[in-house]
């Protein structure tokens, strides 16, 4: 299994781009140095355990060391050839194939080892949503009008979220309150209101009151807002005195706990399984691209921590785009970013695709995208396997499941954003400046938002301190 062999036959087939081969050549002379052969003679037989150690040997020989971009590159073009290389006999009878998880088999393990499960599943056996059309006429028409107005100033997507929750509302009021809903003026009684919160709490053992019913509280109080209601004062301070729900995800538990470097890696393992040749079973090479696509976006998410609805609605020649000069840019615009405004001025974040990840979107667009359907007419970078825009439910599922797989890890996409701001902060100790630009946030938001895991850092300094305080038992100087 000659390197330059394995290497000419992917080309030949397509599976790695031509544009690509020129690195990889360079890395396999690297490599063929390092084991002290002709890279004509280079072996890909029997290396995968030891190349990176020789790797790693050879470059702190060298007399002018090489730069960390050269070594990563290296490394990484060396397990994509690797990663496509024709498997040894032991692969191809099956012998690992046959314990290998199939995918379904890893979502059936993640939903079981999920720890938010008993949340999840609490309140399965009191199925209660009541479709709109059994609504009763006068609540119905309340909504949409409702609705009507607000559709001007938030966006569908936000729309259907208040949708959701007045929904959850007036469903429980039909199906399970004692004085079912008739009337658009019963939707802003305070006695039913907490009712519906009470049971709501019971329903997913929450102590005083849900996330599901804090938002449904925003949204009846945004209603009588919008519609000037009497209720108006009375739900707001209701809103006010109610507790604040205890938050479903508990981000310092060991089961988030990973780091950038290894998210990276799933990312690039990813792409190295998207690059394989096509399968009889997957003919079409849809999967393969889909599978591609999910490693460049973690591997982007790790070095630019945007928001879900920012990645799924990133679009050529519009959010993405290349400039005069051939670069790569991303450039979110006001009602595109979550926050619309930032200090009276419309919010904007601009910055250059990531200059290591240039190569893998470029081979993702001209190798992967095109086998999407709809790719040639939908401007969205990130189509879905069917051609439609990737939903938050899809990139959660997909992100999830395979950091999953291949970490044991529960990872969802907004967990990037802890994670890359505690790395940042953890190399630049104080500088929430820094780690605003890049989440296009304050830096008061960072500081409130983002130090779950900072303040388990300060509180062992605090302790340290103490020790050197008051240790042995008695104090001494600080």
């Amino acid at each position: 299994m000659l390197a330059l062999t394995v290497l000419k036959n992917l080309v030949n087939r397509g599976t790695i781009p031509p544009t690509r081969a020129k690195d990889i050549r360079t890395s396999l002379n690297k490599l063929a140095e390092a084991y002290g052969v002709a890279v004509e003679d280079l072996d890909l037989t029997g290396i995968e355990a030891t190349y990176a150690d020789t790797l790693k040997t050879y470059f702190a020989g060298l007399q002018r060391p090489p730069s960390v971009h050269t070594i990563r590159n290296t490394s990484q073009n060396v397990k994509q050839l690797l990663a496509h290389a024709p498997s040894p006999v032991t692969r191809r009878n099956g012998t690992k194939a046959a314990q290998r998880h199939t995918r379904n088999d890893v979502r059936l393990e993640f939903i079981k080892s999920s720890p938010y499960k008993t949340h999840y599943t609490a309140g399965k056996s009191s199925h209660y949503m009541v479709p709109m059309e059994q609504w009763p006429a006068d609540i119905r028409l309340g909504w949409q009008i409702y609705a009507a107005d607000k559709s001007l100033e938030v966006r569908q997507v936000t729309l259907e979220h208040y949708r959701t929750y007045f929904a959850e509302y007036v469903s429980y009021n039909l199906a399970m309150e004692a004085v079912p809903l008739t009337r658009w003026d019963h939707v802003f009684e305070p006695d039913r209101i907490k009712r519906c919160v009470a049971w709501m709490a019971a329903r997913v053992k929450a102590n005083q009151i849900s996330m599901g019913g804090e938002k449904i509280i925003i949204t009846l109080v945004d209603i009588a807002q919008h519609q000037e209601r009497p209720e108006y004062v009375i739900l707001q301070k209701l809103k006010r005195r109610m507790a604040k729900p205890a938050k479903v995800f508990d981000k310092k538990r060991p089961r988030h706990t990973v780091s950038l470097a290894d998210l990276d890696q799933v990312g690039s393992t990813l792409m190295a399984e998207g690059r394989q040749p096509i399968s009889s079973a997957h003919g079409s090479g849809i999967y393969r691209a889909v599978t591609f696509q999910t490693g460049l976006i973690i591997r982007f998410l790790v070095r630019c921590p945007r928001r879900s609805r920012e990645v799924r609605e990133l679009d050529l020649d519009g959010r993405l785009y290349r400039d005069e000069a051939g670069i790569w840019q991303l450039h979110y615009r006001s009602d595109q970013l979550k926050i619309a405004e930032h200090d009276g001025a419309p919010n904007e974040f601009r910055m250059a695709w990531p200059a290591d990840l240039v190569p893998d979107l470029e081979e993702y667009l001209q190798t992967f995208r095109p086998r999407l359907p709809n790719s040639a007419t939908n401007p969205v970078v990130f189509l879905g396997g069917k051609g439609n825009p990737l939903t938050g439910l899809i990139l959660r599922n997909r992100i999830s499941l395979e950091c999953y797989r291949l970490l044991q890890k529960h990872v969802y996409p907004h967990l990037f954003r802890t994670l890359w701001c505690d790395a940042y902060l953890d190399r630049y100790p104080g500088d929430w400046e820094g780690a605003a630009a890049m989440l296009n946030d304050t830096p008061q938001t960072i500081q409130s938002w983002y130090r779950q895991f900072r303040v388990e850092q300060h509180l062992k300094k605090a302790i340290d301190f103490n020790a050197r305080l008051f240790g042995n038992g008695k104090r001494t100087s600080p």
